[in-house]
């Protein structure tokens, strides 16, 4: 049973929403633009630059160089999955991520830190995120895979209620590291 049957069966029927998540050209995925990816970050120019990379492949990126706000902005635009930083003086990315499991316990969390040592990956593992990856040796590419990954593996329930401030779907999602 396809992601796309298990959403019509939840939802009753055919709506937009129910649409396949991406399009694919060759062995590679496109996304239809219809999923956005919060990336919070405190270096603007990375922000961007991450922004630029998946944008080209039709995710659509909101990026938040304040973490305070990063939960309002998760209210606001229902993402499909989080991209993470772990160090934001003062602000810890692991704080960020144990807020967002308390509150949306099944939104996909992507970090994305120069932060390798043993102890941060076991507390993010801990604390259910979905992909850990270093940012000074992950590619462009190997980022909007995971990125496209989580989105699609997402549970549909998840999916279905995005934006609508109702994220209660609970999954333990998968760990991947890079």
């Amino acid at each position: 049973m396809t992601i796309l049957t298990k959403r019509r069966q939840l939802k009753g029927g055919n709506r937009p929403q129910d649409a396949p998540a991406h399009k694919t050209r060759g062995n590679e995925r496109v996304f239809s633009g219809q999923h956005s990816v919060l990336h919070v970050d405190d270096d603007p120019s990375f922000c961007r630059i991450v922004s630029f990379k998946l944008n080209r492949n039709g995710i659509t990126v909101k990026s938040c160089t304040q973490p305070a706000i990063a939960a309002k902005m998760i209210e606001e635009i229902g993402p499909a999955a989080v991209v993470l930083d772990i160090q934001m003086p003062p602000y810890s990315g692991i704080e960020l991520l144990r807020d967002i499991r308390r509150r949306w316990p099944a939104l996909p969390v992507l970090v994305l830190s120069s932060l390798t040592d043993r102890a941060t990956r076991r507390a993010a593992v801990a604390d259910g995120v979905a992909r850990y990856l270093n940012k000074s040796t992950t590619d462009w590419s190997t980022l909007r895979r995971h990125v496209e990954d989580v989105i699609v593996s997402a549970p549909p329930q998840w999916v279905t209620h995005i934006g609508t401030n109702s994220h209660t779907a609970t999954a333990k999602p998968h760990t991947t590291f890079s």
